[in-house]
């Protein structure tokens, strides 16, 4: 059975796709009735399968026709889905009150290791973590799972480390491994005083931050505090060396007494990136305070014996060196030995650049963060990232995302663009395997990835896993209006937006185009059909099926998709906006009138604004008979050419909240074949 996956492509002539990179999909977990906009993680296997876990809440989740019932304020699910995003199992875990996986890890046997927080403020709770539940007295607990890679739950841990969910960040539970006979997790602690883990004590009378190791059977090996009660803290991350030696990255203001290793002071208001290394077994062996301050977290990725560290920065700091300048907010990355010496430091954005999250790919790195939305471009390191070149201008909305392909040496060898509707932490965790790397995080209204359009939701905030690819095929074309039948693209003629179906053996998509298109696609076959043929209009093809077999690299040609008018007719569209009216202000207007039909019209566009207290003031493009409450403006219009008017208006500081304003936009047409759409009020 074919998965449906609601995806809205807008696409735009893509004449550079370096390396072959593009993205390939877009889904969600979400189907629109719950909420899963917190928390979001991802991990891939071995073997090409990928696994992601979301927080959900309002109500029940369903997941490949399994519904999971909503247990409590929020709950989580895990979900091991193929390369194909074909699932193989999912699993929900809650208590009857708050519980949220806030990392993965998947060690090189494909058993998968989860860990977060469960429990209520004021009753105890369970976590169904079944054939091993664990119990959690009244408070918060931290919890860790092993998966089997069927999944299922081969053992469980549990650590009280909270009164409330409120005591602590909860973005900062984390879990990392060596990949085979190593686990290490990091968790908050407040107001619990000491706790028993192993042999070990940690103790919220002396810290707010404690790791653990484990063995794969799920013993404690050792617990360690980072001493310090006055602490604020914004996030850690860390990561195994090849010899098993453990680098950490710390963002936080405060004091951390690391014994021999020294101590990391951060007097200031802002907290900083603080960098430490310990040997297997948790002792720490040297610290360091960097000048970056990064401003939702640092990330740290091991390169066998050393480390990278990926983080924010402003003015002007040193990594050794090593000087970085920002006029602004830019993004570094910075190489360290294993014996704390900085290899190399690189700037990462000329303008706005905040760092989200990290991930090594290959022999290389996939970093990605905040750029601004005003700019059509920045420079990162040296590379010229141009906005346009991985996403139409139509599809950047109010926060732009970058996303950087890095090779060993901290040099940008490609880059992308992902938008968002709001502005935050909008990608929180990635993933690799293969050439493909998994983006997931929050996408409060919709979000764009390159030329996938996800919009998931309406009223709830939703989950997105992205694929991006290093080695892609493409599916290349065009759709226009051929107004003189010749089947060519001429320089007068205007390209279409249509709607298609994309589809293959597993899946299906909705994929809007606009003129030239190229779309990211895999291996194997695949058909695009046409939706949305315009009424007056004949079309060459409603389909082509395109078959990339197994081979990857691949541009199929030629798609075209060509609009020939039929004779003599008529029809006009009108379509009005209007924008607040808010008494002492001013506001907008916008219609549009568009000729969906077939032959040349010239005409008169009439506008009337009725409302005692609001005067029309200005109109784009000049109208030519302007009065306080009405409008004359021209329109000359070929087919399927069309005018945006923008009338401006002032409302009168005696006007009423509540009162009725009556706004009618018409363009008359005897000949029009649907008279009925000539007018809108």
């Amino acid at each position: 059975m074919k998965k449906q996956i609601l995806i809205f492509l807008s696409l735009a002539f893509f004449v550079n796709f370096s390396f072959g990179q593009s993205f390939i999909g877009v889904y969600s977990d979400n189907d629109g009735s719950t909420y899963t906009g917190s928390l979001n993680r991802i991990a891939t296997d071995n073997f090409g399968n990928v696994v992601n876990s979301t927080t959900y809440a309002n109500s029940p989740i369903t997941i490949g026709g399994v519904t999971f019932p909503l247990n409590g304020n929020a709950s989580s699910v895990l979900i091991k889905r193929d390369a194909n995003s074909d699932i193989i199992w999912a699993k929900s875990l809650s208590c009857g009150a708050y519980t949220s996986i806030s990392d993965i890890y998947i060690d090189n046997y494909s058993n998968v290791y989860v860990c977060g927080f469960f429990g209520n403020q004021s009753a105890t709770t369970e976590l169904n973590s079944f054939p091993f539940p664990l119990s959690g007295e009244i408070g918060m607990s931290l919890f860790v799972l092993k998966y089997s890679p069927e999944g299922t739950v081969l053992w469980s841990k549990s650590v009280k480390v909270g009164l409330t969910g409120g005591d602590w960040y909860s973005d900062a539970f984390r879990i990392e491994g060596n990949g085979t006979d190593k686990i290490l997790v990091i968790s908050p602690i407040a107001q619990v005083g000491e706790q028993t883990i192993g042999a070990n004590t940690v103790s919220s009378d002396i810290g707010k931050l404690f790791f653990a190791g484990l063995n794969p059977e799920g013993e404690w090996q050792f617990a360690k505090m980072l001493p310090g009660t006055t602490n604020t803290y914004v996030g850690i991350d860390m990561d195994y060396a090849a010899n098993n030696d453990i680098f950490f990255s710390l963002n936080f203001k405060g004091t951390v007494d690391l014994g021999t290793a020294g101590i990391l002071e951060v007097p200031g208001s802002s907290p900083m990136d603080c960098i430490f290394k310990t040997d297997a077994n948790g002792n720490p062996v040297w610290s360091m305070v960097t000048e970056a301050s990064s401003w939702w977290r640092s990330d740290i990725v091991c390169d066998g014996n050393d480390a990278v560290v990926f983080g924010s920065f402003g003015g002007s700091i040193s990594f050794g060196s090593f000087d970085l300048v920002s006029t602004y907010y830019s993004g570094y990355g910075a190489k360290i030995d294993n014996n704390g010496n900085f290899i190399w430091a690189k700037k990462y954005g000329e303008s706005e650049a905040n760092f989200f999250t990290a991930c090594k790919a290959g022999d290389g790195y996939y970093i990605t963060g905040k750029t601004t939305p005003y700019q059509t471009s920045n420079v990162f390191d040296s590379y010229d990232l141009v906005y346009s070149n991985s996403m139409p201008e139509s599809n950047i909305s109010n926060s732009v995302n970058y996303l950087l392909k890095l090779d060993a040496a901290g040099n940008v060898v490609n880059g992308a663009v992902t938008s968002f509707s709001f502005d935050t932490y909008n990608t929180e965790d990635m993933g690799f395997f293969g050439e493909k790397l998994y983006l997931t995080g929050n996408a409060s209204d919709s979000a764009t990835f390159g030329y996938y359009v996800l919009d998931p939701i309406q009223t709830n905030s939703a989950n997105y896993v992205s694929t991006f690819s290093e080695n892609n095929n493409i599916i290349s074309g065009k759709v226009f209006y051929d107004n003189n039948s010749n089947f060519s693209f001429d320089t007068d003629e205007i390209p279409y937006s249509a709607m298609f179906n994309l589809s293959n053996s597993e899946s299906e998509f909705n994929v809007v185009m606009d003129g030239d298109f190229n779309i990211g696609t895999g291996t194997g076959e695949y058909n695009l059909e046409i939706l949305n043929i315009p009424v007056y209009y004949n079309i060459n093809t409603t389909s082509y099926n395109v078959d990339f077999g197994t081979l990857y690299g691949q541009t199929s040609f030629y798609n075209d998709f060509v609009l020939q008018p039929m004779a003599d007719q008529n029809d006009l569209f009108v379509d009005l906006h209007f924008g607040a009216a808010r008494p002492g202000f001013s506001g907008n207007a916008f219609f549009t009138v568009r000729n969906v039909g077939t032959t040349h019209k010239t005409g008169v566009l009439q506008f009337t604004l009725t409302h005692p207290e609001i005067e029309i003031i200005s109109s784009e493009p000049v109208a030519s008979l302007l009065e306080s409450n009405y409008a004359e403006l021209n329109y000359d219009l070929n087919p399927a050419e069309q005018i945006v008017y923008h009338i401006m208006f002032q409302t009168s500081v005696f006007a009423e909240f509540g009162s009725e304003i009556v706004i009618i936009a018409s363009a008359p047409d005897v000949l029009d074949l649907t008279i009925e759409n000539n007018s809108d009020t």
